[in-house]
This record gives structure tokens, sequence and C-alpha cells, in this order.
């Protein structure tokens, strides 16, 4: 939640008004005449109004990220606000359609020859605009009156703590618990289950005796013998003897 400067906003609400009234009194001057240079006629005035309605909508962006929409009756003051900016896009709209109604006869067989359809579009156009200024006149007054007011401010500021607060309840219960925190990793190789068997140092590999490395002596030499035993006599020299 911004916290903006409400003096400023209420300072912008009442210059909308004037300046729908500007609008609205061009329209009717174009729609009393016979609209034979619609493009001419109708276009600043449509541009002028899709500023406006652009304005507006940036003013309502801002009023509802603020104070202002916790404050006594924000969230219906924003909602009347989005309804006529709302209606100014609207007017605009229709004073495009004012330019094309008159122009579809050049394009057109069935188009309208007359400045009927034109006028009938901006007839629209300013019922829009003159339900926007009411809108708008009573949200800066109401908005005026509520700063002018020492009682209304204590209200409001009481109304923004208590919504700070629980924002920042909120806040607090997204967040994890330290102790929950998975424990961050280096980049490198996962890191493998231990089996609980403490491994032998490995064998550095011997400079001049490969078999070293196979747990071979460096010179092996005859395997020893134990005791000479009697060869047996020959099958026959035994027969032999028996006879």
């Amino acid at each position: 939640m911004k916290n903006i400067d409400l003096a400023e906003q209420t300072r912008l609400l009442g210059l909308v008004p004037g300046e729908l009234d500007d609008l609205r009194a061009e329209i009717d001057g174009v729609q009393a005449g016979d609209i034979a240079r619609p493009v001419r006629d109708i276009a600043p005035i449509a541009v002028r109004t899709h500023h406006l309605a652009i304005r507006c909508l940036q003013q309502l962006d801002t009023l509802s990220t603020s104070q202002y929409a916790v404050m006594k009756n924000g969230p219906e003051n924003l909602a009347r606000l989005s309804e006529a900016a709302q209606r100014i896009s609207v007017a605009a709209s229709l004073c495009t359609y004012g330019i094309t109604g008159r122009t579809d006869a050049l394009l057109y067989e069935d188009g309208d020859r007359t400045a009927g359809t034109s006028r009938g579009y901006l007839s629209e156009a300013i019922e829009k605009l003159d339900r926007a200024v009411g809108t708008y006149r009573v949200l800066a007054q109401y908005l005026s009156r509520r700063l002018a007011s020492a009682a209304a401010r204590a209200e409001d500021q009481l109304l923004i703590d208590r919504a700070t607060a629980e924002r920042t309840v909120t806040v607090a219960k997204c967040r994890p618990h330290p102790q929950l925190r998975q424990p961050v990793r280096s980049a490198g190789r996962p890191s493998e289950p231990s089996s609980g068997r403490v491994l032998a140092p490995r064998r550095q590999a011997h400079p001049t005796n490969p078999g070293h490395n196979l747990g071979l002596s460096p010179h092996p030499g005859p395997e020893p013998r134990g005791p000479r035993l009697p060869r047996p006599a020959h099958p026959s020299a035994t027969t032999a003897l028996r006879r």
C-alpha cells in the first residue's frame, strides 16, 4: 500500500469536471451544425476525450493501491470512479463513431447521407460526459471535506493503521520459518549417501615397479618349498619285489 498525497489527488479530481464541461460544449457546438467536415470537426474532440480517459484511469490505479482504498467508503468511491472513467472512455469512442457516421456515405451505398447518424452518436457522448461530471464533482468534494475535518482524518488514520498491521501479519505468515528452510547445496556433484564403511587410502603408484600397485614384491624370487618326500616306486618294480 502506497502513501500518496491526497491533497494533490483532490486537486486532480476537481479538475476533471471543468475539462468535461469544455468537451461537452464543443461536442454540443458540432452537433448543432451540419457536420460537413466530420474529421476536422470531431477528431480533435475525440483525441482530447481519449487522453482525459487515460488520465482518469491512471489516477484510478494510483488511488486503488494507496491509503485511499482503505479509508472510509474507499471501495465504494473507487467503484464510482471506475464507472465514471469508463463513461469518459465510451464518450471518446462515440465521438469516433460520430466521424464514421458521416463518412460512411462515401464508402457504402446504404450510408447515411445526412448528419442524423453522427448527431445520434454525439448525443450519447454528451450524456456519458454529463454523468461523469456529476460523479467527479461529488467525489472531489467528499475527499476535500474528509481532509479538512480533524475527526475524519483521525478516523481514516485508524483504518489505515489497521490495514497496515493486517498486511504485515499476512506477509509474516507467508514467509517460511528459518528452521524449515532447506540448506543451500553447492553447485558441484550431488553428495552420495554414506554406506558406513571406512575406505582405505588409495595406493600411490610406484615409480619404478608397476607390479607394486598390485601388491607384488619388487623382486619376486622362487616360491618356498616344503621338505622333499621320497618318490613312489614304479609299479613294475613293486611287482618284481613281491615275487
